[in-house]
């Protein structure tokens, strides 16, 4: 996000200031200082409550990406995990 946020300002002229924390306090404090212009969250159900407290309107909203899950194994991968499926076979 700073990355993006100083090529932002490069290109435009603008300053950006970036705050960043959880989304609860986020939203608290776009709600209680009546304050920004882009409020980005990690999740689609922190984004919901944001549109439900009115912090955001529904037809403002976009996805600028998702959280993609990832297994993670031992190197060399000796169990041969190829999927979730795999997690679930007995040893």
């Amino acid at each position: 996000m700073i990355e993006v946020a100083a090529l932002f300002e490069q290109q435009r002229g603008i300053t950006v200031k970036v705050v960043a924390g959880k989304a609860d306090a986020l939203i608290r404090q776009a709600t209680e200082k009546k304050e920004g212009d882009i409020l980005v969250l990690g999740a689609e159900h922190a984004m919901d409550l944001a549109e439900n407290d009115a912090v955001i309107s529904k037809s403002s909203r976009r996805t600028i990406g998702y959280r993609r899950s990832a297994l993670l194994v031992q190197k060399g991968n000796p169990k041969s995990i190829a999927g979730l499926g795999d997690l679930t076979q007995r040893a």
